[in-house]
């Protein structure tokens, strides 16, 4: 019989020594890059309503969830972005927004294959500014956040809804289709 006391449960892992300091390495010369460009650092709780992270009424699949004392099911945090886009909506001021974080997340993975359930996620929100300087700087950042820790050989992708919308106008498609 496994002794649970002395085990952690598949995906999560002690981290300490070199690995602990490494991690703290990365999460500072991020949050430093995301500061020089005017970034304000923030901290969401571990622990969101689960429908936080659901999308259109239905619960991600890749949800860690909980029911606390009063019954309300909760979710452990999944996705920083959903979190943030939850805190700006909840304090119903209006303006331009940039945000940094470097914190936890927890995704239960369809198949374990090795992967990491708990994991850093560290980026940027710039909320409420649309327009090329907008996604130039996410573009140059994520550049950045890759360089500043080391990372030598990456490609970067970039998509577009608004590409997207242009090629079906491109060929006249109706509005079902384009659906």
């Amino acid at each position: 019989m496994k002794n649970y006391k002395l085990h952690t449960t598949d995906g999560f892992k002690d981290s300490c020594g070199v690995d602990a300091i490494i991690k703290n390495e990365i999460e500072n010369r991020l949050l430093n890059l995301y500061k020089l460009y005017g970034y304000s650092l923030i901290k969401t709780p571990a622990v969101e309503y689960i429908d936080v992270y659901s999308e259109n009424g239905m619960q991600k699949t890749d949800l860690y969830s909980l029911i606390n004392r009063q019954g309300e099911v909760l979710a452990l945090c999944n996705d920083m972005t959903s979190s943030i886009a939850r805190y700006v909506c909840s304090t119903g001021v209006r303006g331009v927004y940039k945000y940094c974080y470097a914190s936890d997340t927890f995704r239960y993975p369809k198949l374990y294959q090795g992967k990491e359930h708990q994991f850093l996620q560290a980026g940027v929100e710039f909320i409420g500014e649309a327009g090329i300087k907008a996604d130039l700087e996410a573009i140059y950042l994520a550049y950045k956040s890759l360089s500043v820790c080391g990372v030598k050989d990456f490609t970067i992708h970039i998509g577009s809804a608004l590409f997207l919308d242009l090629l079906f106008d491109d060929f006249n498609l109706n509005n079902d289709i384009k659906k």
